[in-house]
């Protein structure tokens, strides 16, 4: 989860390419399903994307292990 937008403050650059990074690693690690939820520019994120992403995945059945980063 990549949020680099907050109000009025300005956006911070690092935090789009390090969920890339965090990513790409989990999926080294061997994660199956890797999702990446971010802000970047054109895209909205809200805590509703986040609960029916975790709520999608967990309802699968099959997950035993659910790593969440936020950025």
């Amino acid at each position: 989860i990549g949020a680099s937008r907050c109000g009025d403050l300005p956006p911070l650059r690092a935090v789009i390419p390090g969920v890339r990074r965090l990513a790409d690693w989990a999926r080294r690690q061997g994660f199956a399903d890797v999702v990446e939820l971010t802000d970047e520019p054109g895209s909205r994120l809200t805590v509703r994307d986040l609960q029916d992403t975790i709520h999608e995945i967990v309802a699968i059945g099959t997950v035993d292990q659910l790593l969440i980063y936020f950025a």
